[in-house]
């Protein structure tokens, strides 16, 4: 069984679209040094053994067609092991700062957002920034995933992703007794330029670098030192 740790970052071609003002060459000499420390975040406190893909080509002509390729790329990794591997992804602006063991700790897809586990009635989007795909996912599961990105994705929502992925989870049966608070939390810059790490007991921190890239960035250097 092999357990890999996914991490995409790709050049973007046009500043078209949601977001357009992170798109050029600062912002992707910031984002490069975001993914690199996010790594070495997850080198530090990920548990058991894994391998790293990190993926920074092929260019992309707008975000939303970056977030389509990296679903075609993490569906195409589980091909390739045919099922018999777990695959974590993490965005760039994650930081890991207590040890984690999430590889054979569930057997669904997940994703951990606090809204998560509501109910598949939720209509509120959110997060996707840490996603779990266990060992053996149905063939059902990527059939719908392949409909999304082939037929129906819209490269116009930012958010429709997020949506695509919680969709995906509520195709599955899901053990709504087996917690996951201790893995994700959301810290925004917006509010948390000054981040108190003792006071967050889950692993991995989301700093939504949307809000703003050079804060975020500054948080996670003064975090992870090289």
């Amino acid at each position: 069984m092999k357990n890999i740790l996914l991490k995409t970052l790709y050049p973007i071609l046009t500043n078209q679209g949601p977001f357009a003002d992170h798109v050029g060459k600062h912002s992707w000499d910031l984002y490069a040094e975001m993914q690199d420390i996010s790594v070495r975040s997850h080198q530090l406190y990920l548990q058991g053994d894994w391998e790293l893909i990190d993926l920074r080509k092929p260019a992309q002509q707008t975000l939303t067609a970056a977030f389509q390729h990296t679903a075609r790329v993490t569906e195409q990794i589980y091909r390739d092991h045919r099922g018999d591997c777990r695959i974590l992804y993490t965005d760039p602006d994650t930081v890991m700062h207590r040890p984690l063991r999430i590889f054979g700790e569930y057997r669904e897809f997940r994703l951990f957002d606090d809204k998560q586990l509501t109910g598949p009635q939720t209509e509120d989007y959110y997060s996707c920034c840490v996603r779990y795909f266990p060992e053996g996912l149905s063939h059902r599961f990527w059939r719908h995933m392949h409909r999304h990105l082939e037929q129906l994705w819209r490269y116009d929502v930012y958010a429709y992703e997020m949506e695509m992925y919680r969709q995906l989870m509520w195709l599955q049966k899901i053990d709504l007794h087996k917690p996951q608070h201790h893995i994700w939390a959301e810290r925004s810059v917006y509010t948390h330029t000054l981040v108190d790490w003792d006071r967050i007991p889950q692993s991995i921190v989301h700093l939504g670098c949307s809000a703003n890239l050079e804060t975020a960035l500054d948080i996670m250097r003064k975090k992870v030192q090289p």
